[in-house]
């Protein structure tokens, strides 16, 4: 599981890990080694998925890249830091 941390959220580590039957207390020590990476990983995951699509209109952007980021498992109060934060480099671009 410490490759897919690098690569998703929590809560798709934590259904993943029920689905293949592992107890709570090893899904609870993966959640919290999970947890160290998280920040990093939707980071990471964010980039890619803004630079794949980059050529669409804002609002389909948006859309697109909430949607990869929430199956991925990231949490949505992360994705919306992330997005916010996108939003305001965006109109800092458009003012320059």
């Amino acid at each position: 599981m410490r490759a897919r941390a690098g690569r998703y959220g929590r809560s798709r580590i934590a259904r993943e890990l029920a689905a293949r039957g592992f107890s709570q207390e090893t899904a609870a020590s993966a959640l919290a080694q999970a947890e160290k990476q998280e920040e990093a990983a939707l980071t990471a995951a964010f980039g890619k998925i803004r630079d794949a699509s980059s050529s669409l209109p804002p609002e389909k952007r948006r859309r697109r890249i909430w949607a990869a980021l929430t199956r991925r498992g990231f949490e949505p109060g992360a994705i919306s830091a992330m997005m916010k934060g996108e939003s305001d480099d965006d109109e800092i671009q458009r003012d320059s």
